[in-house]
């Protein structure tokens, strides 16, 4: 397929460029006749390292072939891989879903890719749990993490560090490379720091389920702004969060700190 324009999407700048397609590999930005997309862009493959579910098909049923339907249906949407996101459930339920992304992960062959799983809970604060389940949070612990099934498949865990053993479940995800993300948390400023100095460094849906800034203590969001060390999620639907505050967040934190995810 030859395309004779369309705005493509570099890493500093976007440029009008024809390109040829072949065997759905670019092949050449070389001048040629073809289809006029002067108004399209085309960008790499997104990855949404903070999705629940897609296409009438969530995570936690913990259905191979709604796995399935999900990667096929982000495909279509321009999402190349992603991290299937849990709820705070029961253990059971959370293995089950585990077990259904390892069997997927094995025979996939076709949509986008499934990289593993980010677990959202239970290790939340009941007072910012949101649309989690308070009556299945768990406190913090390494045992509660070594009972998890294909731990290898988990690579980001939301925690608030507040909760009593939440700093030793940091430093021991940390460890193994798993991406300890602060949520869900009613956390002040300072529990937020001890937190990023267990490992932490990274805010999961930022601004939302979170103790919000005041003059009297800047708590978790403050922490979120000031913190280098913290990337930041982010809901860019000028929903869950405002245009201004979008805006705050980017000139605080700029676009190598602020990770975009659907949370669908």
């Amino acid at each position: 397929m030859k395309i004779k324009k369309i705005k493509v999407c570099l890493e500093d700048q976007v440029v009008m460029s024809p390109i040829e397609i072949e065997s759905d590999i670019i092949s050449s930005f070389n001048d040629n006749d073809g289809l006029d997309l002067s108004n399209c862009y085309l960008i790499p493959g997104l990855i949404d390292q903070h999705i629940h579910g897609s296409a009438s098909f969530d995570v936690m049923d913990g259905s191979v072939n709604g796995l399935e339907e999900m990667s096929k249906s982000l495909l279509e949407e321009g999402t190349t891989s992603f991290l299937g996101t849990t709820m705070t459930e029961s253990l059971d339920n959370i293995n089950k879903a585990i077990e259904s992304v390892c069997r997927f992960k094995n025979v996939q062959t076709q949509g986008a890719r499934i990289l593993g799983i980010n677990l959202e809970g239970p290790y939340l604060s009941k007072e910012k749990c949101g649309a989690q389940r308070a009556d299945a949070l768990v406190r913090p612990s390494i045992e509660f993490v070594n009972s998890l099934n294909h731990l290898d498949l988990i690579k980001m865990v939301t925690i608030a560090p507040e909760l009593p053993g939440a700093l030793e479940v940091i430093k021991y995800l940390t460890d193994r490379k798993i991406i300890a993300s602060i949520g869900h948390t009613n956390a002040t400023y300072e529990e937020v720091v001890k937190g990023i100095k267990s490992g932490a460094h990274q805010i999961t849906h930022g601004f939302n389920a979170m103790s919000e800034f005041n003059h009297h203590g800047v708590n978790a969001a403050g922490a979120m702004l000031l913190e280098d060390s913290l990337k930041v999620e982010l809901i860019c639907d000028g929903i869950h969060v405002s245009k201004e505050a979008i805006k705050l967040l980017y000139k605080l934190k700029g676009r190598e700190n602020i990770i975009l995810i659907t949370d669908s």
